[in-house]
């Protein structure tokens, strides 16, 4: 019997694209197209719409763990993509990965696995391109970011948010997708925008009748908060005295560099556990609080306080050379040399080696520090004697760096 050409509707989760899987095998029916409800595309095939059955899709997923179980889990990343007609593409892949079995999984050019792979290679980026450079803003207690991805990743930055704010309220909204991941008392969950925005208007009209003055205020708060730190002899805090120095042109005040020898580690832990005041980042000898307008005085009057302890701890073993040193700490960037772009380094065949064994070699992987997740080189850069002497510098600090163990090189 020939299997009949039809285009498949479905609901646009991952279990109702298992679903047309599911229909195509036990109704024989080769699908040309797979379209979310609501796409319009003429065609000379006739449309079914597919309903959501969890236990066919369940069925559907068993039988590929059962072949390999690294399948699911690459094919959930795939689904996140922003890869153009991804649908047709995953049914096309597990057609053959059904007929060939995990074999497939080795052949990386494979037609049917390549562009899925190159797919899924960019949505990981994006993932830690945004658990590094996400910033939280706080909405009288309850922290809001907002991103514009390309891809869905708020499914995959879930987990890492909420272990990372678990104790707070929080909301990330994904402009792109339209849709926000909220957090609240160890609940989490992804709304669409309709109901994220329901009291957004509200929001906008309070605003706009009162920003001018909930912004003189904050000015004022953040300027007096920075005289009163300027008393402090063991923690500096750098301010306007920059502009003009190391080509910087203006400063951001908001943003508060709290630096001191006692390094950036050893700060967030006492701010964070004795005084329940959460850092931006913490480096390696600074930590980084970003300030907005719905900071108010209560908040820098908590926050210059731990400062005046930590001040205090310090005072009883810091002499006056090194404060000076403190006070003239130069943030050192390790600049790497580009030898191939991105793409290339990462398509290339690669092997894993030490860290001290790359050294001028070109990287094939991102190397963070995290946090806040920071890469201190890219695929496609050289690894410098100098790169390498600061990761173990942040190792020796008890700092994270991901991916360290073992390093990817362009063999």
């Amino acid at each position: 019997m020939a299997w009949r050409e039809i285009i498949y509707e479905y609901d646009g989760s991952f279990e109702g694209l298992l679903c047309c899987v599911f229909e195509s095998y036990t109704q024989k029916e080769r699908p040309t197209a797979i379209l979310r409800d609501g796409d319009d595309e003429p065609s000379l095939f006739a449309i079914r719409a597919v309903a959501t059955d969890r236990a066919h899709a369940r069925r559907i997923y068993r039988s590929l763990f059962q072949r390999s179980p690294e399948v699911g889990p690459f094919l959930r990343r795939a689904f996140l993509t922003c890869m153009p007609d991804k649908e047709m593409a995953i049914y096309r892949f597990i057609v053959k990965f059904y007929r060939e079995g995990a074999p497939l999984l080795s052949r990386l050019s494979d037609d049917s696995y390549l562009p899925l792979l190159k797919a899924v290679r960019l949505l990981s980026g994006e993932v830690e391109q945004f658990r590094g450079f996400t910033r939280f803003s706080d909405f009288d207690g309850v922290l809001g970011a907002e991103i514009e991805p390309k891809n869905r990743v708020l499914p995959m930055l879930r987990r890492h948010f909420c272990e990372r704010y678990h104790n707070e309220t929080f909301f990330l909204y994904d402009r792109t997708h339209r849709e926000a991941l909220l957090y609240s008392g160890g609940v989490s969950r992804i709304v669409p925008l309709d109901v994220f925005m329901a009291n957004m208007d509200k929001c906008i009209s309070f605003l706009d009748k009162n920003g001018n003055e909930i912004y003189e205020k904050f000015s004022n708060d953040i300027e007096e908060f920075r005289k009163k730190c300027d008393k402090l002899h063991n923690i500096h805090i750098p301010g306007k005295e920059l502009i003009g120095t190391n080509d910087v042109f203006d400063v951001d005040l908001s943003k508060l560099i709290i630096n001191s020898n006692m390094g950036g580690k050893p700060m967030n832990d006492i701010l964070r556990k004795k005084f329940h005041l959460e850092m931006e980042m913490e480096a390696a000898k600074y930590v980084l609080a970003i300030t907005t307008f719905c900071d108010n005085k209560e908040g820098f009057d908590r926050l210059y306080k731990a400062l005046d302890y930590i001040d205090a701890q310090l005072k009883k073993n810091t002499n006056k050379s090194e404060i000076k040193k403190i006070k003239n700490t130069n943030f050192e960037l390790v600049r790497n040399i580009q030898e191939m772009s991105i793409s290339n380094a990462v398509n290339s065949n690669t092997k894993l080696v030490d860290i001290e064994n790359a050294i001028n070699k070109v990287s094939a992987e991102y190397l963070y520090l995290y946090p806040p997740g920071i890469p201190l080189i890219v695929p496609g850069e050289v690894v410098n004697v100098k790169l390498v002497e600061q990761i173990k510098e942040y190792k020796n600090r008890n700092y994270e760096i991901v991916r360290y163990d073992k390093f990817k090189i362009v063999d």
